[in-house]
Parts: structure tokens; C-alpha cells; sequence
């Protein structure tokens, strides 16, 4: 019995002891950690790092969900969507339509890759429309057309001063997507996103113009090798006075890439004829308010002469010419000039200019 109950008691005894250490353990670690769960707008208060783009932020995607009456979405004459490589400047270009007052362009917003995700009852125009809205407000507000210090400092900001980023008055005539690169990838990796493409055009009732962007190819391969390499602590001073070298198998892993995607750009342009405008990058920034008025032309819509210099005025002072950042052998140059032979659009393009 008195065994028994000596046992006892040391059991109790250990019982007690672990129950202890586990409540000062709790107690500890509630001590390092929140109490309760962090609200909103404690989140939203959170520094950030600059070099995060803003919309890899909370706040960016928790927004009251943007809405457009009927009649605005009937009143719709045109959507545009882009095929470009990445880095050839289209952002600048889409910016400034967003900041057009009857221009609804989005960033970046991916409609095939989204239309795809959709649930058949959201395959709707009244529903697209809103989403591209609601990216345009957000990147006017949270992303890369606003003037957020989450911004990378090296990053260039597309604010537009005294105009209609994010916003339109009374009307939306055009709408659209920023999305050049991703687009013709899409196009290029599967049939069904060509379906999706058709599909599209069928729903919206009305024309998808599309706007083909294209840059000198040694300045666009340049660039993205150098993005791929440095991110945004790329420093373009320190590159031009101390160029680097590139591997010879990713220059020619990125020309064969750039091929095949053009061979998607050609069909599209050739299939749909006067719905496709091209326009040269470097044409643009040597003389924004002509090609504005193109592009105005194009999508049949009035551009003030207020908007057009207030586009301007953001517009990069001159042509940048990445493909002094790398070092460059013949075979590769001669590679590119290959490259740019069967497409009309790439005439005139040189390496030394």
C-alpha cells in the first residue's frame, strides 16, 4: 500500500511538473508573438522594402470590388490588347493610354492566362471589363503608374501628371490590356489560347485591336539578359563604362526563343490585317506626339493636345541603347541580323547607328 502510493504521488508529482513547463512554454512564446491577429490596417502600416513592386503588396489585391453600369460597358468601342517581347517599352506606351480620359488600359492584367481561370459564368464581357478597370485603378494607385515609395528607386515610375490613370470620364471608348510578352507566349505554347482569343472576340462584340510593339533587337536582348542578371540593381552607368559578358549559349537560347515567338507575331498580323498597328519603340520616344496621334488614329479616338504633352512629359529623354552593356561577338551579331531578315518591320535596324 505504501509503495503504491509513493508511486502515486510521483506520478501526480510528474503530471504536474510537465503541465507546468508546457504553460510556460505557451507563455513564452505568446510573449514573442502577436496576441492577437493583426488587423488591416496594422498590415497596411508594415514598412515594406523597396524592392518590392507594389503590387506584390496586401493592399494592392484588397480593394471593394469595382463596378461598371450597363450602359458604360455598351458604350465600349474597341478593346486592345498588345504583342510585344518583354522590354520593348510597351509599359511607357500603355501607361500613357491609360491616362487618356476615355482609355481604360490595365497592366499587366494577362487576359488569356485569366480568361482561362474563369468559371463559365464569368466569361462575360460585363466582368472582363470590370477586372481590366479594376487593374487600372489599382496600378494607378498601388503599382507601377503611382508614385508608392514601394517602388524599386532604380524602377521607372509611369505617373502621368493632371490626367485620367486608374479613372475615365463619363465614357470608356477603349479598353484594355498591357500585357505584350505574355500574350504571344501564350499564343505560341498552345492552340487554346487561341480559342480563348476567338472566344474573346466573339463576347465582347466589339473589334480587339491590337497594338505590336518592337525594339532594336540588340537593345531588347541586352536588356533582358541584364534584367535577368541584375534585377533592379542594375546599374546601367557602371555597365556602359565596364560592359559584361553574356554566355554565348544563353544569346543564342534567347535568339531562338525570340524566332519563334515571331513566327506568332507574323500569323497574328497576317490574319488580322488592319486590327494589328505596329509601332517602333525608338520612334516613339524620338517623337511621342506623332506616334500618339497614330495610335489615336488607330483605335479612331480624339487625343488633346493637353493629353498628348502631358504624356510627354514623361517620355525618356533619349533612346537607350542596352546592347552597350554586354560584349558582343560576330557570330552572335550575325545571328541577330538573321534573325531580324524576314520581318519588314525590323528594316533599318543596324548595331553600330
Amino acid at each position: 500500500m505504501f509503495k503504491y502510493s509513493r508511486y502515486f504521488t510521483l506520478t501526480v508529482v510528474l503530471a504536474a511538473f510537465i503541465i507546468l513547463v508546457t504553460l510556460n512554454e505557451s507563455t513564452f512564446f505568446t510573449s514573442i508573438q502577436p496576441s492577437r491577429s493583426v488587423t488591416s490596417n496594422e498590415k497596411r502600416s508594415k514598412p515594406v522594402s523597396n524592392k518590392i513592386l507594389c503590387r506584390m503588396r496586401p493592399e494592392y489585391s484588397r480593394h471593394e470590388e469595382m463596378k461598371l453600369d450597363s450602359k458604360t460597358v455598351n458604350n465600349v468601342e474597341a478593346m486592345l490588347m498588345f504583342i510585344a517581347f518583354q522590354r520593348t517599352g510597351h509599359t511607357l506606351m500603355g501607361s500613357s493610354l491609360d491616362a487618356h480620359p476615355n482609355m481604360v488600359i490595365a497592366n499587366e492584367y494577362d487576359i488569356l492566362s485569366n480568361w482561362k481561370k474563369y468559371a463559365p459564368k464569368f466569361r462575360n464581357r460585363q466582368y472582363l471589363f470590370e477586372q481590366l478597370y479594376a487593374n487600372s485603378y489599382l496600378e494607378a494607385h498601388e503599382g507601377d503608374r503611382s508614385s508608392k515609395d514601394c517602388l524599386p528607386k532604380s524602377k521607372y515610375h509611369y505617373v502621368i501628371p493632371n490626367q485620367w490613370q486608374g479613372q475615365f470620364d463619363k465614357k470608356i471608348k477603349i479598353i484594355g490590356d498591357k500585357k505584350g510578352g505574355g500574350t504571344v507566349e501564350l499564343l505560341t505554347r498552345s492552340p487554346k489560347y487561341a480559342s480563348f482569343l476567338q472566344e474573346i472576340q466573339r463576347i465582347v462584340k466589339v473589334p480587339v485591336k491590337f497594338l505590336h510593339v518592337v525594339r532594336n533587337p540588340f537593345d531588347n536582348i541586352a536588356t533582358i539578359e541584364l534584367r535577368n542578371m541584375f534585377g533592379y540593381d542594375l546599374n546601367w552607368t557602371n555597365i556602359y563604362n565596364t560592359p559584361v559578358k553574356i554566355s554565348k549559349k544563353k544569346l543564342i537560347k534567347r535568339i531562338s526563343s525570340h524566332t519563334r515567338l515571331e513566327k506568332t507575331i507574323t500569323q497574328l498580323k497576317q490574319q488580322l490585317g488592319d486590327l494589328v498597328h505596329t509601332v517602333k519603340s525608338e520612334d516613339f520616344i524620338a517623337n511621342p506626339e506623332l506616334e500618339l496621334r497614330k495610335i489615336c488614329r488607330f483605335l479612331n479616338i480624339q487625343c488633346s493636345l493637353k493629353y498628348i504633352n502631358d504624356c510627354i512629359s514623361i517620355v525618356y529623354s533619349k533612346i537607350s541603347k542596352s546592347r552597350n552593356g554586354i560584349i558582343w561577338d560576330k557570330d552572335t551579331k550575325d545571328m541577330i541580323f538573321k534573325f531580324m531578315k524576314p520581318f519588314p518591320y525590323y528594316n533599318g535596324y543596324k548595331f553600330e547607328e
